[in-house]
């Protein structure tokens, strides 16, 4: 594992992407790529996988993806990483550790990460029983999203949602984001879709609590 703390020497103008030096093997992810409006990327080239068609390892997967960082700098947005696979005959599983800093001016206090097909409005989320899952049903592998309270399950299959936790302006994770996949054979790609949520502004919290006291005002004068 390197050294998470790297930072980003410069935001690329276009998708960066990374392919694996040497001989390819079965069940390895090949390479990745990136795209996003509100982001920039680095990342480790991607290594044959130490042990291919792992499903269901209990603990952590030696098969890792280190992506050393993802600077957020704008909001209302997503990132996505497309990973490019190869049939393995079988699952793989696979470690991810992510680095993630927050340069968006605005505290976050969620993050979302979807499985999927695509990129940009072309993404298409995964589907429930098509093998591309966060490690369920057994959820056996290390989880851990930092400053957000622990994870004790997941909305689906398919999806990730940490919250319960502020991630401040200019923080940086530490220790780094992690998370467990499993890839399975008949698929040439699949995309990673991360997406940060702001806390909401006093005003417009203000304004919500405004527009709520109006509604219950007419539902009672409605009786």
């Amino acid at each position: 594992m390197m050294n998470m703390q790297k930072q980003l020497t410069g935001i690329a103008a276009t998708a960066i992407t990374f392919t694996c030096v040497g001989t390819l093997h079965a069940g390895q992810l090949t390479g990745f790529s990136w795209s996003s409006g509100i982001a920039s990327i680095a990342g480790e080239p991607v290594d044959p996988p130490v042990d291919p068609n792992n499903d269901n390892v209990v603990g952590a997967s030696p098969n890792e993806i280190v992506v050393t960082q993802k600077d957020f700098f704008g909001v209302n947005g997503v990132a996505d990483i497309v990973f490019n696979v190869i049939d393995s005959g079988g699952t793989t599983e696979y470690l991810f550790i992510e680095g993630v800093s927050n340069s968006s001016g605005i505290p976050w206090d969620e993050y979302r990460i979807e499985l999927g097909f695509g990129e940009g409005v072309d993404f298409v989320p995964s589907t429930p029983g098509d093998g591309l899952d966060f490690d369920t049903p057994d959820e056996d592998s290390p989880r851990d999203f930092s400053v957000f309270f622990p994870l004790d399950s997941l909305p689906n299959e398919d999806t990730i949602l940490a919250e319960g936790g502020i991630f401040p302006n200019l923080a940086f994770t530490t220790p780094p984001f992690v998370f467990s996949v499993d890839v399975p054979d008949g698929i040439d790609s699949f995309t990673i879709r991360q997406t940060p949520f702001p806390v909401p502004e006093p005003a417009g919290l203000a304004l919500l609590s405004t527009m709520g006291l109006a509604v219950l005002h007419r539902r009672r004068s409605q009786h």
